[in-house]
């Protein structure tokens, strides 16, 4: 138990927030140290041995855990197996990424050609030409692409 209260703040300073889950046959071992300086919650409720529950899961993260099932020896040992499944996850739905483009077609440019009039300089000229193929310039016609 020493091992434990030494090794945990340890492990829990390299990182923290992780999930702690101890299991095994803690026999007279008192475990309620253990579980107040690491908030950990103990999981089996049914006896493993006789009329006691030895066999214990202690963790920070039981919310991620349905309830323990009893499940029968293993091989020659005398104490009840132990089976714990994680909670089903949630379905989340994806983000819905919207990509848009400027619509090329001639009559589009023709139409929206008025937002990029000619000053008369070539160099401004260009540069709005370059706008109307590639950019996003407002008041102009886009389709949404998802």
């Amino acid at each position: 138990m020493e091992y434990l209260i030494k090794c945990l703040p340890t492990i829990a300073s390299c990182y923290p927030n992780c999930g702690i889950l101890i299991a095994g046959d803690f026999n007279r071992l008192q475990i309620t140290r253990l579980r107040n300086n690491f908030q950990l919650k103990q999981m089996v409720h049914f006896p493993t041995r006789g009329r006691r529950t030895l066999d214990l899961i202690l963790t920070n993260i039981s919310e991620y855990y349905q309830d323990p099932i009893e499940r029968p020896p293993f091989g020659l040992s005398d104490h009840a197996s132990i089976e714990l499944q994680p909670q089903e996850r949630a379905h989340v739905k994806q983000a819905t990424i919207t990509i848009k483009e400027r619509d090329l077609r001639p009559s589009k440019c023709q139409k929206n050609g008025h937002l990029f009039g000619s000053c008369g300089c070539v160099h401004h000229d260009l540069r709005l030409r370059n706008v109307r193929r590639k950019g996003l310039a407002p008041g102009t016609d886009y389709n949404n692409r998802t």
